[in-house]
Formats: C-alpha cells, structure tokens, sequence
C-alpha cells in the first residue's frame, strides 16, 4: 500500500476480505477496513521517506531515538555517536544526576544553548543492570 499501485492494491482486495470473512469479520466490515487502509495508502510515507523526514526536520530527537534503540549494540552507539558530530550534535558524557535510562534529546531551542546536544543514555553504559539504572534514575529524582 506504500507505493500507491492502485492495480496492486486491489489484487489484495479479494485476498484481504475473503481472509478476514474466514476469521468471522463480516464482508461489509472487511469492505469498510480494506476502504480505509487505501485511504491511508494515499497519505503514508515508507519508511527511507519518513526517515528522511524526521532526520532533516527532527535530527537531534531522531539521532537520540536511533541510538537508544540500539543501545546494545556498542559498535553501533560508537557510530551514531560520530553521526551526531556530522550534525553538529553534541554528545554529552553519562552523567549520574541528569542521565535517563534512554538517550535524551536536548534541543538548543529547549536549552538556551549555543548547540544541539543529547544526553547519554545509562542503558548503553557497559556492565550496568537495569536494576542499577533504575535505582540510579529514580534516585536522582528526588
């Protein structure tokens, strides 16, 4: 549905409703689904696009979201990491008292700073639990 084939889309039509009235959906209820799911189709971007989008318009909350999301992956973290140096993102060391579990997007509009900034996420610190980073966050809290 991403790409918009109209031709292609409806191939699956038949497909989708004789699927879902097996699994007991009633056809006009399938019908009215597979109607909304072209609707959306006109509207949804895949994902190179939606990637494009957000890094362009959002890179400090995008660079923060991808590391976090591979913030096991010590290879991967160390890469992101040099990415962010091409965005003019500043990395900021762990640290114990403003560190949250995840990556933290610090926008200069949200700072006052001279630069872009995230905060390093305590998940991606080596040989730390999720134990001890819970009580660390929670600590810090209060």
């Amino acid at each position: 549905m991403g790409k918009k084939k109209v031709a292609e889309m409806e191939k699956h039509r038949e497909i989708f409703i004789d699927g879902a009235t097996q699994r007991g959906v009633s056809s006009g209820v399938a019908q009215d689904l597979f109607e909304q799911m072209i609707k959306f189709a006109e509207y949804c971007f895949n994902k190179s696009h939606s990637t494009a989008y957000l890094k362009a318009n959002y890179p400090v909350e995008y660079m923060a979201a991808l590391i976090t999301a591979n913030s096991g992956n010590q290879d991967k973290v160390q890469k992101y990491i040099a990415n962010c140096q091409k965005f003019n993102i500043e990395v900021e060391p762990p640290n114990i008292n403003r560190s949250e579990v995840d990556f933290t997007p610090l926008p200069k509009e949200m700072t006052g700073e001279a630069k872009d900034k995230i905060l390093f996420g305590l998940s991606a610190v080596k040989n730390v639990g999720d134990g001890a980073i819970e009580a660390i966050v929670t600590y810090s809290r209060h």
